[in-house]
């Protein structure tokens, strides 16, 4: 990964990472998540960092780099996406 790919990824993800926690703040009740509505306040965030120039694959990588017990569990494919790299 070049230094400016790096540079820029490091800025989106301090950008996001306000709102993707906010998102899990909102979604948590009694400590529990409810991952659709968790996956539901993600998605427009997907949206807005594809809009950005993130890809689907970074931004899916930040949310699990923040909350890694989601991978697997947390749906975050975007209608008219393919999950293939």
């Amino acid at each position: 990964m070049s230094m400016n790919r790096e540079s820029f990824l490091e800025t989106v993800r301090k950008q996001y990472s306000e709102r993707i926690s906010s998102a899990y703040l909102y979604c948590e009740h009694e400590g529990r998540v409810d991952v659709s509505e968790f996956e539901a306040q993600l998605k427009p965030l997907k949206r807005m960092a594809g809009r950005e120039g993130i890809s689907p694959g970074d931004f899916d990588e930040l949310v699990f780099s923040f909350f890694p017990d989601f991978r697997g569990k947390v749906d975050l494919e975007l209608s008219g996406t393919s999950k293939a790299a």
